[in-house]
């Protein structure tokens, strides 16, 4: 066990290293925690005994065991969020969004003096969709 901490060790140059496969070894350590934590209050309360003399004493040193082990210095894995994407609020007057392209679909209505130069329709009359409901540009 020491050989390996000492391999450990020169690999990741901390003096304090993960052992074992770490992200099993922290999982095992936290649920015997909370069951110990979870155990020791129930039998706690069906004893009837105070629990502020005796809970702490034990539990504490319980976590004082866990946290000063050589199990991990950190968490052995970092939490990694899935991010959800959240929804673009596009102004009022963006009628829709085209995916494909990922440019906005703008109606504009009848003030097209604001239309940007690189945006050219056939005629300002004609609305942006054509009408067979795929959501095309003309």
């Amino acid at each position: 066990m020491q050989e390996e901490d000492l391999k450990r060790t020169k690999k990741f140059g901390s003096e304090k290293v993960c052992l074992g496969s770490s992200f099993a070894e922290h999982n095992r350590m936290k649920r015997n925690l909370y069951y110990f934590k979870s155990l020791f209050l129930w039998n706690e309360k069906t004893r009837n005994l105070p629990t502020q003399t005796r809970s702490p004493i034990v539990y504490n040193s319980f976590l004082y065991r866990y946290s000063n082990s050589t199990y991990c210095s950190a968490f052995p894995y970092q939490k990694t969020m899935k991010r959800r994407i959240k929804r673009i609020e596009l102004p009022t007057h963006y009628s829709e969004v085209n995916h494909r392209t990922l440019k906005a679909v703008v109606s504009y209505g009848p003030n097209i003096g604001h239309i940007p130069h690189d945006i050219r329709l056939k005629d300002p009359n004609l609305p942006l969709r054509s009408g067979n409901g795929r959501g095309q540009n003309i």
